[in-house]
């Protein structure tokens, strides 16, 4: 028994190494399309284009990316939610953050793995701590290079937000996805919300007009879109603070009473909705 609990429970496992080939074979492709820019503008790429590229691009984060993490996360919490570990825990806000705090080595292991992705699908390419001169030219197709040039001095930079970008959003995604579990016990629940955040990011950075760009979830997974949205690099990390804080905040009160918690979590979200929208209201005047 002591064993199939420790099986149950098990964080990471080498078989997420397989999670690394649609991310390599991906950055292949990126990698042969830019020998053909280079020549036609006579520029020389470094390691940190095609190592950015990937990283904020919106199809591979919409369709690869959040998808997974969000199968492994629905998938990890029903599968190591068990009444004798609540009672050993005494209470569910316990329990959320014992799962929030695994839940973060998985994130860490998975961003481990794209970086590696990253650094293998780099090999033999020029390195330098600086730009180079790929992300100057403004085109369409190089939008993501370009853009992050602009808001961001040195590549480095750009590459250590965006994966703490990445971290970010997961483990507050996740802290809903653990609050939401807590109240309703029902796989349904968190199985909706799982299509909505996919529906939500498939469709938000294609169909959404600009003016709605404060609900278009790939904002707040890829570096460049949300700086390019926002015209800043810190208003979506801040968002998804905001929205962290008040996940925080219900789920310090989650042992109360289910009927009020869940008064209070509706209330939240009202809250949290309006703020952001009277934000990108005033946003879009400006």
């Amino acid at each position: 028994m002591n064993s199939m609990m420790k099986v149950k429970d098990k964080v990471i496992s080498w078989k997420w190494l397989f999670a690394t080939l649609p991310i390599i074979l991906f950055s292949l492709n990126n990698r042969q399309s830019m020998p053909y820019f280079e020549q036609r503008h006579s520029v020389t790429a470094n390691f940190w284009d095609y190592a950015l590229m990937p990283l904020n691009d919106a199809y591979l984060i919409v369709y690869y990316i959040l998808p997974l993490i969000i199968f492994v996360s629905t998938t990890y919490i029903n599968r190591t939610f068990e009444y004798t570990k609540l009672i050993r825990l005494g209470s569910y806000r316990k329990w959320i953050y014992t799962k929030i705090k695994q839940l973060f080595i998985i994130n860490s292991f998975f961003l481990l793995i794209i970086v590696g992705s990253m650094f293998i699908t780099s090999i033999n390419t020029p390195f330098s701590f600086e730009w180079s001169n790929v992300g100057k030219i403004n085109q369409y197709g190089n939008e993501i290079l370009y853009y992050l040039q602009l808001y961001f001095a040195k590549p480095y930079i750009a590459f250590v937000l965006q994966i703490a970008l990445y971290m970010l959003t997961f483990i507050t995604l996740q802290l809903l996805i653990c609050i939401l579990y807590v109240i309703y016990k029902k796989q349904l629940v968190l199985h909706l919300v799982n299509a909505l955040l996919f529906i939500m990011g498939a469709i938000g950075f294609k169909a959404f007009p600009a003016s709605m760009k404060g609900i278009v979830v790939i904002n707040y997974l890829s570096l460049f879109h949300g700086s390019a949205s926002f015209d800043s690099a810190i208003i979506p990390f801040g968002i998804v603070m905001i929205i962290f804080t008040a996940l925080v905040i219900v789920a310090n009160n989650i042992d109360l009473n289910h009927s009020n918690i869940k008064r209070y979590v509706v209330k939240k979200f009202i809250d949290i909705t309006l703020y952001i929208a009277l934000f990108n209201g005033g946003f879009c005047l400006m």
